[in-house]
């Protein structure tokens, strides 16, 4: 006799952007596990009692301990059926969704043959959007793909759905604004793919490969490092004992949707409205997925490209001639693929690896007007990936195993403008305009990670339960760049042409002998280098389940940070140690109302980004000359005499303002070598963030609510400090360091609610009240200028603490409605999502106002800029997007089904674009304010866009 056991009621809360408790195992490989017991109806434990676990690569099998507990640990993500058959019982039988980085607890007590109770069984939440494992305090959420499928968030070339769903989520600004902060730790498949310049994700995976999708913003297990804004764990689909795939096609196209409406800054400058171009562009995507070996070795593949690339028409916009029409294009493909092989049910092995290309091919300008198809930027390609190879195991009954390694790259190479590489460009000083080649070089920008980490898990009772997590990490980053700014490593500036000039042919060219402003020639020697970061780090962390009220997490993580560049031999080492605690207090021992607190502390790891100014490898050697060749009776030559026969350079009319010529009879030489003024302090220290969040979560048979408080202070800001020693007047020497008066402040509040109303009518959303204050967002514009001495410039007019440019927006909203419906064959859905953004600080009026002549003799610049923060902050404006996707699923046999969506954003083609001016100069040292009007400024809010989704799925 089969006994249907009701799943939990909590697991139909299809929550969009739930933030609430929720753990966060160790284990970051992308698997989650399942505990529970199993008891008679008398309540005793049921020993040796068999418990499978069906799973689409085959069964797993347990026995109860003494106990009646079992544990089945590294299970991949997904709907998994449980099972327990004993003598004279009820058959139970459920099904339950496991989470990545999770463990689903279950209380199975069962019944007599003869009972036809129907009882409710606590599985652990299922929820598709939900963090709701609550042996730990979490502010974050998990979800998958088919609840971010059914939003109108759709795939375009621009981006992916997974980037878009993380700007949702509670506490997010966007632009990866996470409570206050900027960096990420960014995983796939528990392999980290943080690159060490902009401490972003660099890999670009096929979506319709992606299966779940975790965000955490606060209280982060002690084996997570190298961030302070969160960290994001990206689940990638694996191959099961059944074939499977999928085929989806995303069509857009601009002029489908609304037009641009920027009437303000149109009427203004007298500017037409854009129409929108009719370019259609398709994105396919591809996925295959099954066994090679039943039960034991899975693949899953997948292939996603433009079809065809996207593509702009322009024309050149030379001043003097006839523009060029020209194409822009831009083109992509991904390609990813995954080995899994269950060596049997304690061990596992698995190979995963990416690629992504991305081609753009005269999609920028630079350095002037672009006269032709030679002076424009020619073709970018960026390529990316990484191969990764993970093993877990199971040691023993309570002992886990993890260990990866992983080895990413990126490199960016710029083939450069299309005039040729011996080819010198030519720069018309008063149009402003290219000839003859551009400004784009040859360049190459490569970036290569390599991770290894080996952590174990194991499981322990002593006044409570215990899973104690501990290991190792190594992180090694290298950066190889160098610069050039013209193919040929020359530019002729020259002052027009003569007067009726038809074509730009050199002899039309004016020359103006012993003039530096109207006629020079610039000479380039590329400089290239390396820079390397490494990351050595040690963690353990104890989450402790005292009894079924409370439990509490403790963690110490200890990082050590080096790093070194090649040719600038600049080298840094700092280390750090890192607490984390939570408490969870569960009134009911149930999980419906449970009471949370975190304290914890970051350390964000050092990016080059932050160092990029110490560098020389994007600074190429540079030298001037003045042209001394002859001159007509006007007093000017021509571009004939500038070069040889050949092409190259004509040294003998180029030189020094005394009249000599030749290579070495330069009038200027910047070698960044030689003449460098910025450096790295060696004693350098990790950006630290400190955190304090109290929280509420509340559930019950079809809703739920949460309530975050979160504080945070984050101080080590890097910054280029002045030191004023003089080097030379105007000249001061500036060393990267930590500010030591920088901070930021963060305050939050973040209310979720989510209802499932019935089977068809789902929502809810999200609300963040929060402010971020600092004093740090004008690095780099010198804030200790003269600190320290009776001639320093106050702080509060080179940095003044204050609302965080960029990052302060009061309030921000989201909400959400789904409904579904079954017609004919198939399922009929539909979705709005809205969101509202209140106004966000852009900063305070600054002007550019003279230094103190003592501390120009020290070496510091001539001029400043200098904040007014006594006429207080500048805003955006607020604005609010509205998006819809209608839908429809029909199922032709029971193994395959087709799909159409459309989706809408920005429904209303709401655009709130006004003129905002309030830049001014001091020439004297005084500064007159112009007018402003708050909450007035540009904001990038794309017009109305309509795409399709349409494909099929077996």
């Amino acid at each position: 006799m089969t006994h249907s056991i009701l799943r939990n009621p909590y697991s139909r809360l299809c929550a969009l952007l739930i933030a609430s408790s929720g753990a966060l195992l160790a284990q970051s490989s992308a698997v989650g596990h399942i505990s529970g017991k199993v008891i008679r109806p008398d309540g005793t434990p049921f020993t040796q009692q068999l418990v499978v676990i069906e799973t689409p690569r085959g069964n797993r099998e347990i026995r109860t301990n003494e106990q009646g507990e079992f544990f089945i640990p590294n299970l991949v993500p997904g709907k998994v059926t449980v099972k327990v058959t004993a003598p004279d019982m009820l058959h139970f039988r459920s099904e339950i969704l496991v989470l990545v980085n999770q463990t689903s607890n279950l209380s199975i007590r069962l019944r007599p043959q003869a009972s036809t109770t129907v009882e409710v069984v606590d599985v652990g939440s299922s929820l598709p959007l939900s963090t709701t494992d609550q042996t730990q305090a979490k502010t974050g959420l998990t979800t998958n793909m088919e609840v971010i499928d059914n939003l109108p968030i759709p795939l375009t070339t621009g981006g992916d759905r997974v980037s878009s769903f993380l700007n949702l989520v509670p506490g997010t600004n966007t632009g990866y604004a996470y409570h206050g902060a900027t960096t990420l730790s960014y995983h796939v498949d528990g392999v980290d793919t943080t690159d060490s310049v902009y401490g972003r994700g660099i890999t670009l995976l096929n979506n319709d490969l992606v299966d779940q999708v975790q965000m955490l913003t606060g209280g982060v297990n002690a084996k997570y490092g190298r961030f302070d804004g969160g960290l994001v764990s990206v689940t990638t689909k694996s191959g099961t004992n059944v074939f499977e795939g999928s085929a989806r096609f995303a069509i857009s196209n601009p002029k489908w949707g609304g037009i641009g409406k920027t009437p303000e800054i149109y009427k203004a400058l007298n500017m037409p409205i854009a129409r929108p171009l009719d370019a259609t562009t398709t994105i396919q995507s591809y996925t295959f997925m099954g066994p090679l070996i039943k039960d034991t070795l899975f693949f899953s593949l997948g292939y996603q490209t433009y079809s065809p690339q996207e593509k702009t028409a322009q024309t050149t916009s030379g001043l003097k001639f006839a523009g060029v029409p020209f194409v822009s294009s831009t083109g992509e493909t991904r390609q990813d693929a995954k080995l899994d092989w269950l060596v049997n049910n304690d061990n596992r092995i698995y190979f995963q690896y990416n690629h992504s290309v991305q081609d753009s091919d005269n999609a920028y300008t630079n350095g002037g007007n672009p006269s032709s198809l030679s002076t424009l930027s020619g073709l970018t390609r960026t390529t990316r990936g990484y191969y990764s190879l993970g093993w877990t195991s199971q040691l023993a009954s309570n002992l886990l195993l993890d260990v990866k390694y992983n080895d990413t790259n990126y490199k960016q190479d710029q083939r450069g403008s299309s005039g040729g590489n011996s080819v010198v460009s030519w720069l018309d000083v008063p149009d402003f305009t290219l000839f003859d080649n551009g400004t784009f070089a040859s360049v190459v920008d490569e970036r290569h990670q390599k991770v290894f980490s080996a952590g174990v898990t194991w499981f322990a009772k002593g006044l409570g339960e215990h899973q104690v997590d501990a290991g190792v990490q190594s992180y090694h980053f290298t950066d190889e760049t160098g610069a050039l700014d013209y193919p040929s490593g020359y530019l002729i500036h020259f002052n027009g042409f003569i007067p009726g000039a038809t074509t730009p042919a050199l002899g039309n060219r004016l020359l103006v002998p012993g003039n530096p402003a109207l006629t020079q020639l610039i000479s380039e020697q590329a400089v290239s280098g390396k820079a390397t970061s490494r990351n050595q780090s040690v963690y353990l962390n104890d989450t402790w389940s005292l009894d079924k009220h409370v439990s509490v997490n403790l963690g110490l993580r200890y990082d050590n940070f080096s790093g070194t560049t090649v040719p600038e031999n600049n080298t840094y080492s700092t280390h750090a140690f890192a607490p984390r605690l939570g408490v969870n207090y569960d009134v009911a021992g149930d999980k419906t109302r449970i009471f949370s607190f975190t304290a914890a502390e970051y350390q964000a790891q050092i990016l080059q980004g932050s160092l990029a100014n110490a560098s020389v490898t994007k600074t190429p050697i540079t030298r001037t000359y003045a042209y001394n060749g002859p001159a007509a009776p006007a007093g000017q030559g021509n571009g004939q005499q500038a070069l040889n026969a050949n092409g190259s350079i004509n040294w003998a009319v180029w030189g020094n303002l005394a009249g000599a010529t030749g290579v070495n009879n330069y009038m200027t030489s910047v070698d960044p070598i030689q003449n460098r003024t910025t450096f790295v302090d060696p004693n350098i220290k990790a950006p630290r963030t400190r955190e304090l969040t109290l929280g509420y979560h509340q559930e019950t048979a079809n809703q739920a609510f949460s309530a975050t408080l979160v504080r945070r202070w984050m101080d080590r800001f890097l910054d280029a400090l002045w030191t004023g020693d003089g080097i030379a007047p105007g000249v001061a020497k500036i060393l990267i360091s930590n500010d030591p008066d920088g901070k930021r402040d963060y305050y939050g509040l973040e209310l979720t609610y989510r209802n499932n109303a019935n089977e068809h009518v789902s929502f809810g959303g999200n609300a963040t009240w929060s402010r971020s204050l600092d004093n740090v967002n004008n690095q780099s514009l010198a804030n200790n200028f003269g600190v320290g001495s009776q001639q320093g410039i106050p702080r509060d007019q080179l940095s003044p603490y204050g609302p965080s440019s960029g990052i302060d927006r009061s309030f921000i909203f989201h909400g959400d409605v789904t409904f579904k419906q079954g017609l004919g064959k198939g399922t009929f859905n539909a979705s709005l999502l809205g969101s509202y953004y209140g106004k966000e600080t852009y900063g305070y009026r600054f002007g550019t106002a003279l230094t103190p002549s003592n501390l120009v003799a020290q070496g510091y610049a001539a001029t400043y800029s200098r904040f007014f923060p006594e006429l207080g902050p500048l805003h955006q404006p607020e604005y609010y997007t509205l998006d819809m996707q209608i839908g429809y699923t029909h199922a032709f046999t029971k193994k395959m089904n087709a799909f159409l969506k459309i989706n809408i954003q920005n429904i209303l083609n709401y655009m709130p674009n006004y003129m905002n001016t309030y830049y001014g100069t001091a020439y004297t040292g005084t500064y007159q304010p112009f007018a402003m009007f708050d909450g007035k400024g540009t904001v990038n809010v794309a017009p109305r866009t309509v795409s399709f989704d349409l494909g099929f799925r077996f």
